[in-house]
Formats: structure tokens, sequence, C-alpha cells
């Protein structure tokens, strides 16, 4: 069954994040960067290092129509790196199922 995977992953991250795609065998996808947004809690100021209420991040997500077998391995290899990476924005994924695919 063909499925559609999305992840999405700050800029720092984008070359570790198609190593993993080539790693479970999915060897085409799609890119898009994107610019990242988190809104800070105006209620806790303290959290924002910043004078604006805003943190824009430079990010990437890659999408691609994959078999669920390669999937699981995706999740596998995805979950052991963001274990073993020391970064506050992991790299995260989605897994829609598709009705039909022509």
């Amino acid at each position: 069954m063909i499925k559609l995977i999305v992840l999405t992953a700050v800029k720092e991250l984008e070359k570790d994040a198609i190593s993993l795609l080539k790693k479970a065998g999915i060897l085409t996808w799609s890119a898009i960067n994107m610019e990242g947004h988190k809104q800070h809690s105006e209620n806790h100021p303290e959290q924002n290092w910043f004078s604006s209420s805003r943190n824009n991040v430079d990010s990437v997500l890659l999408f691609s129509f994959t078999e669920n077998g390669k999937i699981e391995s995706l999740i596998g290899l995805l979950n052991d790196f963001n274990k073993n990476t020391d970064c506050t924005s992991p790299i995260r994924l989605a897994v829609m199922n598709v009705e039909q695919f022509i």
C-alpha cells in the first residue's frame, strides 16, 4: 500500500534527513524550503531570549509517496537519530494514508 510521508526538519538537519530516507530505501522525494515559526507564550516572556515574541527558523519539508515496509524502516532510523542527536528541534515524521494513487 502506498502512503504519503512528510518530514520536517530545521535546515541544519536537512542532509541528515535525506540520509535517513536513503538508508530506508526511499530514493525519490521532493523538498520545500520554508520558514518555521514558534509563538512564545505571552505568560512566560522569560522563555524568549529574543526581544520579539516570535522565533523564525529556516526549515525544510521533505515528502514522498512510498511503500509501507520502507516507512517502518524509516521510523526506526528516525527514532534512533532523534535519541542520539543533541538538538532542540528533532526531525518530525507524519505518515498519511492515500486513498487513491495514479
